[in-house]
C-alpha cells in the first residue's frame, strides 16, 4: 500500500472510530465557557464565526473553494517583512489585515501598519492568504516521527499504555530509534522538526533530552528555554509511579516557587481503572498544581477534571492516537465544564496524525459525531495556538499575533471561507509560508524565491511546489549545514521505510 493510501486509510479509520465511540461520562451539549474564549471587539475587524448572532454550523461538510490568488513579493529589507492578507490573532480577525515583522519580533498587527517606520523598507508579501500564529504542538515525540503508523500483530485495542508498550512487535517496530540514537539522533530529531515545520508548527514539546546543539533550529523546542529564556519546564514520560518521594517534593516545591512553570506529564493514558488511578497517585504526591500539564487523561471522568479545574491544571488531548490504540478518547466536554483548558496535539506518527492540521479535523469530526459539535472551528484554532502556549507558559512569546511577541507566523492559502475554518480545513499543500523568528523557512516556491532567504531547496508537497530552508550555516559544526536531502538520506540508510514528509489526503 502506498504511503498516500496508508495515510488516507488510517485517517479514515480514525474518523470512522470517532463517530461510534463515547467516553466514560455522557457528554453535555453546552458551549465552551465565555471566559475561555471571550470575543475581543476591535473596531475594523471581522468577528469570524457567529458574528451575525447565529450558531455557526461547524459540522457542515466543508466546502473547499478555489484559492483566491497566488500572492506576490516585493523585495525590500531582509529583516523587515510586511505580510498582507486576512489576519487571525486568534482572538480577532482583521479582514483585511497586516502583520509587520522586524528582526525576530512582531511590530504591528492591525488593518494598516504603514505608520511604523519598519514598514518603509520592508519586504512586502501580498499573501492572498490567511495569516495565523505559528502552530504550537503541546505534545509530541519528535525523534520517532520518521516512523509510519504501527500496526499491532495481531491487531486489536488496548486497555492502557503499558499493554502495547510491553509487546514484542512494538519493541521491534521502534528498535531503529534506540539502535541508531547514539550515531544519528541529530538526523532523527531534525526530521521530526521538519515534519512539524511543513505542517505549520513552529513550537513543539517533546524533543529528545540532550545537550546537543544539532537541532532546535527548525522549530522552537518548548522544553529547552527557547527565545533565550530560562528553562522552567519539566517533563515526565515514564509515568507518575516512577517519581520517588524526594523527586516529588522537589518538583512540588519548584512549582510553588515559580522555578517550574510547566510540569508536563503522561497521565491516565488508557481506559481502565489502572490508568485512572494514576491521578490519585499524582494527588498523593502533591503534584497537582496550576503548572501541571496532563498528557492524555483518557481515563478521567468528572471527579478528576473537577480537581484539575480547581487547581488550574491543563490538559493535552490527542484523539487520533487514543482512538487508534484504545477505541475511546478523553471526555473533553467534561474537562471544559470543569474549567480545564484543553490543547490539541498529535502525539507521534506511530499512532497519531502526521500534523496538527490533520489532528484538528479528527477532533472536529469526533466533536460533531459525539458532542453535538461542541468544539467550533474557532475553538480548534485556539487549541493549537494560544491555549497550548499558555499551558506551556510560553504565551509571552508565541501562540498569538501581537506586537513584541516572536515572529512565528503561518500563512494558509485563502479559499474565501470563514477565517477559522480555513485553518481547520487546510491540507498540507495549502501552507503558503512559515516564518520562524522572523525568517521564512518554508513555503510556496514562487513566494520563497522572491524573499532574501538563501540556502533553500525545492520540495514538492502533494503537487504544490515549495521551497524549504534547512541549513543554518555552511560548516559542519553540530551538523547545522545539513540539507533536507542529507537528513533524509542518513535515516534511509538504517530505516528504508521512512515516512515521507509529503502527506496527501486528496
Amino acid at each position: 500500500m502506498s504511503n498516500r493510501l496508508m495515510l488516507r486509510f488510517f485517517l479514515g479509520a480514525s474518523l470512522a472510530l470517532s463517530g461510534c465511540v463515547r467516553e466514560h461520562n455522557d457528554p453535555v451539549d453546552s458551549g465552551l465557557g465565555d471566559d475561555a474564549f471571550a470575543e475581543n471587539d476591535a473596531g475594523d475587524t471581522d468577528a469570524g464565526e457567529g458574528a451575525d448572532g447565529g450558531v455557526p454550523d461547524t459540522c457542515a461538510e466543508p466546502a473547499r473553494g478555489s484559492v483566491i490568488g497566488a500572492g506576490s513579493v516585493t523585495a525590500g529589507a531582509a529583516n523587515h517583512y510586511l505580510l498582507r492578507g486576512r489576519v487571525v490573532s486568534p482572538d480577532v480577525v482583521f479582514a483585511p489585515g497586516e502583520v509587520l515583522i522586524s528582526g525576530d519580533r512582531i511590530v504591528c498587527v492591525d488593518t494598516d501598519c504603514s505608520s511604523h517606520s519598519e514598514a518603509s523598507d520592508a519586504t512586502v508579501v501580498e499573501t492572498a492568504g490567511v495569516i495565523y500564529p505559528g502552530i504550537v504542538d503541546a505534545h509530541n515525540h519528535t525523534q520517532y516521527n520518521y516512523l509510519p503508523i504501527w500496526v499491532p500483530n495481531p491487531p486489536g485495542l488496548f486497555q492502557n499504555r503499558g499493554d502495547w508498550a510491553a509487546r514484542n512487535d512494538y519493541s521491534d517496530f521502534t528498535a531503529s530509534v534506540n539502535d541508531n540514537e547514539s550515531a544519528h539522533v541529530c538526523q532523527q530529531v531534525k526530521y521530526g522538526e521538519l515534519r512539524a515545520l511543513v505542517g505549520g508548527t513552529t513550537t513543539i514539546q517533546g524533543t529528545f533530552n540532550s545537550n546537543r546543539r544539532c537541532f532546535r533550529t527548525l522549530v522552537n523546542n518548548a522544553e529547552y528555554g527557547p527565545f533565550g529564556t530560562t528553562d522552567r519546564m519539566r517533563t515526565n514520560i515514564t509515568g507518575v509511579d516512577a517519581i520517588d518521594a524526594m523527586d516529588a517534593t522537589t518538583i512540588s516545591g519548584q512549582m510553588a516557587s515559580g522555578d517550574v512553570t510547566a510540569y508536563v506529564i503522561h497521565l491516565g493514558e488508557g481506559i481502565d481503572e489502572e490508568s485512572r488511578a494514576e491521578f490519585d497517585t499524582l494527588v498523593e504526591k502533591n503534584l497537582l498544581a496550576a503548572q501541571t500539564v496532563v498528557i492524555h487523561g483518557t481515563a478521567f471522568g468528572a471527579t478528576e477534571f473537577a480537581m484539575m479545574g480547581a487547581a488550574g491544571a491543563k490538559l493535552v488531548w490527542s484523539p487520533f492516537s487514543n482512538l487508534l490504540l484504545y477505541g475511546g478518547t478523553t471526555n473533553v466536554p467534561a474537562a471544559l465544564d470543569a474549567g480545564v483548558s484543553v490543547s490539541l496535539a498529535p502525539d507521534w506518527t506511530p499512532s497519531g496524525s502526521v500534523s496538527l492540521l490533520q489532528e484538528m479535523r479528527v477532533a472536529r469530526r469526533h466533536s460533531c459525531e459525539n458532542w453535538d459539535g461542541r468544539l467550533t472551528n474557532e475553538d480548534l484554532v485556539k487549541m493549537v495556538t494560544s491555549i497550548p502556549a499558555h499551558a506551556l507558559a510560553l504565551d509571552d512569546q508565541v501562540g498569538t499575533l501581537a506586537p513584541g511577541l516572536a515572529a512565528d507566523v503561518l500563512v494558509i492559502a485563502d479559499r474565501g471561507g470563514d477565517a477559522y475554518a480555513e485553518l481547520v480545513n487546510a491540507q498540507m499543500q495549502d501552507i503558503r509560508m512559515v516564518f520562524l523568528s522572523g525568517i521564512p523557512r518554508y513555503g510556496d516556491a514562487a513566494l520563497m524565491a522572491a524573499t532574501p532567504r538563501t540556502a533553500c531547496e525545492a520540495f514538492s508537497m502533494c503537487g504544490s511546489d515549495k521551497f524549504i530552508c534547512v541549513p543554518d550555516n555552511t560548516d559542519g559544526t553540530d551538523t547545522l549545514n545539513e540539507s533536507l536531502m542529507s537528513i533524509q538520506s542518513t535515516i534511509e540508510m538504517f530505516y528504508p521505510g521512512i515516512l515521507p514528509l509529503e502527506a496527501c489526503e486528496g
